[in-house]
């Protein structure tokens, strides 16, 4: 096949895939699933929380290789903090796997991360045999009270390699996403004093009344 033809339908596969992600809603079949999960209850403006990244369905005799994805999340509501990649193909200092990943911030509400595994495909699959696992976890801080809303912006993800004209490649790993991650914030609460402890301020205030007296009449 000419070189030109073939790079031309890899393209336009690669737009496809595109596409594809972009409508992650939908079921796709034979599609690893990635979703967000985070604290159930409610946390207080002002507390730090985590995000979770995961990942699951894995297709039998796939794998998940690599991953290049934008989580997406309201600035006003949630403020990142940290990365840390889980235990797994992506884990940092595992020499098995050599892992090269990050995630930092790409603007206002929009964080970016990738991930991959440079080992070869029996021994990323070893680490994946459940056909899912935690991928990452992310520190934010509440900023103001409502719902910190996180969801995926453009995802791409390789699986298996394939024999491309010029040697292995990666092929690629059709993906659909899990649904919104909602995180309620609760107002921050003001602290009121005890009963005891406005008993004792008042009488200080008393006593320091009693005192200006008298050193005034001391004066006079």
């Amino acid at each position: 096949m000419n070189r030109k033809l073939a790079h031309g339908r890899s393209r336009t596969a690669l737009h496809a895939l595109a596409a594809l992600v972009l409508l992650g809603s939908a079921p796709v079949a034979g599609a690893a699933v990635l979703s967000l999960t985070g604290p159930a209850a409610p946390v207080t403006a002002g507390q730090s929380f985590d995000v979770h990244l995961e990942v699951a369905g894995i297709p039998d005799g796939e794998i998940l290789s690599g991953l290049s994805a934008q989580i997406l999340f309201g600035p006003s509501h949630a403020a990142f903090l940290s990365s840390e990649f889980a235990a797994g193909p992506f884990a940092d200092g595992d020499p098995d796997f050599a892992p090269l990943f990050g995630a930092d911030a790409d603007g206002p509400g929009v964080l970016a991360l990738f991930a991959f595994a440079f080992a070869d495909d029996d021994a990323v699959a070893a680490a994946q045999a459940d056909g899912g696992f935690r991928i990452a976890t992310f520190g934010f801080r509440a900023r103001q009270a409502g719902d910190a809303v996180f969801s995926f912006g453009l995802a791409d993800a390789t699986g298996r390699s394939m024999r491309g004209d010029e040697g292995p490649v990666a092929g690629a790993l059709p993906l659909t996403f899990g649904p919104d991650l909602r995180v309620a914030i609760s107002p921050g609460v003001a602290v009121v004093p005890e009963p005891a402890t406005l008993g004792l301020l008042a009488l200080g205030m008393l006593g320091t009344a009693a005192l200006r007296r008298r050193r005034a009449a001391r004066r006079a």
